[in-house]
């Protein structure tokens, strides 16, 4: 890896994880090397480490030009102290991030660690031109004792910040009830002193946040409706009510909303059709649910030929036999998830066709894919379901092969059986 990066020039972006692996000369080396080498070309470093890394990673290396960090706290097996990873927060961490300050348009910090960053935060410079906040960390009180740091760097960063990604993180909390129950309580507090804050999350062109309840959500949605194109709500279910209240801030607005993820209770035709008459200009739709009512649910070749519905009790039907019509709705990528999402398997090398149902992890998922692809006889523009090009999975091979060495061993049928 030393020879490999004595040679490399001009990189703009350096992605570094370090885990459990001990500073040794080597590694030093490599360091030296790569500080030498990308010092006046990098402009984004993303680095994944224990905090007690982070002081030796950034003592060897500075990158003068860089404009993008993505740092990642990791979590400490060996016990390290908290007021030893506070301290190299604010000796180390917060000065390197302070000596680029007047040039940085993106921060993102995550973290998984046991250390409070309400201090880190209070260190920070002023960052004029910051265009992009992520945001992965924990809310309460042990992680960030002082919650109000929060509004008031939303307030600072105001003029210029225009897309926010705020995803609490729950990893002291055990299981799934406790963690929403975790995340509606920290969350409900900041977003108590966001409110508050009227000043800051004005103007934003992209936001994803928090959903607790609509009280503690809507009003810091309401100051970026007019400018919003991209908006992600996690952590809850949305029931009918919640999202008619949500299309409602659009209201005098309806064509600036292009895309748009969201977790709802119920997913019924009803709902998309209201979907696509309040947002008229929406290209990207990803629902997860908790439950499905009866959707469309035929086959995508031949539009005649029904399938079962996976869902006991359930009809089958087309769109059409329905009434609804979804002709003039822009929308390019369309996604269903069950309860979670599950993210599309790689599309790459010679079997970048081999995508279809059969090789869906669950029958659900298969189920998914499905219902997107009902949409599309009737929606022209779309051209995405489930993450995956609708071309291959309306097109995909008859068989295809297993190959060692360039020489084929093996040809399987297609597609491959559902589980």
């Amino acid at each position: 890896m030393v020879k490999a990066v004595q040679f490399m020039k001009n990189v703009v972006v350096f992605y570094f994880e370090w885990r459990d692996l001990p500073l040794t000369s080597q590694s030093r080396l490599f360091l030296q090397i790569i500080s030498a080498n990308f010092s006046t070309s990098l402009r984004k470093l993303a680095l994944r480490a224990r905090i007690g890394n982070f002081a030796e990673f950034l003592a060897i290396s500075d990158f003068p030009n860089v404009d993008e960090v993505d740092f990642h706290f990791d979590y400490e097996p060996l016990g390290s102290t908290v007021d030893q990873e506070g301290k190299t927060l604010l000796d180390v961490v917060a000065p390197f991030v302070n000596r680029h300050a007047r040039q940085l348009r993106t921060i993102v910090i995550s973290s998984s660690s046991h250390a409070d960053l309400s201090r880190f935060f209070q260190q920070l410079d002023p960052l004029p031109k910051l265009n992009r906040l992520g945001l992965r960390i924990s809310f309460n009180i042990a992680h960030l004792s002082d919650p109000s740091i929060l509004p008031s760097l939303l307030g600072g960063w105001r003029a210029s910040l225009r897309h926010v990604e705020i995803v609490p993180n729950h990893l002291d909390v055990e299981g799934e009830q406790r963690r929403a129950n975790q995340h509606h309580t920290d969350w409900a507090n900041a977003s108590t002193l966001l409110i508050a804050r009227t000043d800051c999350l004005h103007n934003l062109v992209s936001g994803e946040l928090p959903y607790t309840t609509p009280e503690h959500t809507f009003p810091i949605l309401a100051r970026s409706v007019p400018t919003l194109q991209r908006l992600k709500l996690t952590g809850h279910f949305l029931d009918r009510s919640a999202v008619e209240a949500l299309l409602h801030l659009f209201a005098e607005h309806p064509f600036q909303l292009q895309s748009l993820w969201i977790g709802v209770k119920i997913l019924d035709l009803y709902l998309l059709a209201l979907l696509a008459r309040r947002l008229p200009a929406l290209l990207s739709l990803v629902l997860i649910y908790q439950q499905a009512l009866p959707l469309p649910s035929y086959s995508p070749d031949v539009a005649t030929e029904r399938i079962p519905c996976p869902y006991k009790g359930y009809d089958h039907f087309t769109l059409k036999d329905r009434g609804y019509s979804f002709a003039d709705w822009p929308l390019e990528e369309l996604s269903f998830y069950c309860n979670r999402y599950s993210p599309p398997l790689p599309i790459s090398g010679p079997y970048r066709k081999v995508h279809h149902f059969g090789i869906a992890s669950d029958v659900r998922t298969t189920f998914d894919l499905q219902f997107g692809l009902a949409f599309f006889d009737e929606i022209p523009t779309l051209s995405v379901v489930g993450g995956y090009p609708v071309h291959t999975l309306l097109n995909p091979p008859t068989c295809f092969c297993i190959r060692k060495r360039g020489r084929k061993i093996r040809e399987l049928p297609y597609p491959i059986a559902s589980p």
